[in-house]
């Protein structure tokens, strides 16, 4: 049965007219084989494709941040200018830091009032 449909799809692919004869599937186990062995190489260069984008584009956030007085944008404390506009920053603005502490304690999790949420234990 599956040589049947086989038969059929391969002639409806290639143009062909079906034969009567009934096609064995082990006639299409090359261009099966040939099939998967495509599949896997694909899905291995897919992968190593990622991996390597993922190793040379690796996210580096700066530790400090300016704000620029025209458009307000967040820029890198290291960069001159500002990345939108393209105007100069004044190196004596203040910098936003991200690497330091909150200056109030953060309570995630927590209601206003101290009790512990409904979903949560305790």
């Amino acid at each position: 049965m599956l040589g049947c449909v086989v038969n059929e799809l391969v002639g409806y692919a290639t143009g062909l007219e079906p034969s009567d004869a009934p096609a064995r599937l082990s006639a299409y186990a090359w261009p099966i084989a040939l099939a998967i062995v495509a599949v896997v190489a694909v899905a291995v260069a897919v992968r190593a494709i990622q991996r390597r984008a993922a190793r040379r584009l690796a996210p580096a956030a700066p530790v400090a941040w300016r704000s620029c007085p025209a458009c307000h944008s967040v820029t890198p404390a290291d960069r001159p200018t500002c990345y939108r506009c393209g105007r100069p920053l004044d190196p004596a603005t203040t910098e936003l830091r991200t690497d330091a502490e909150p200056p109030a304690p953060q309570s995630f999790g927590r209601r206003y009032n101290g009790r512990p949420r409904k979903d949560q234990p305790g």
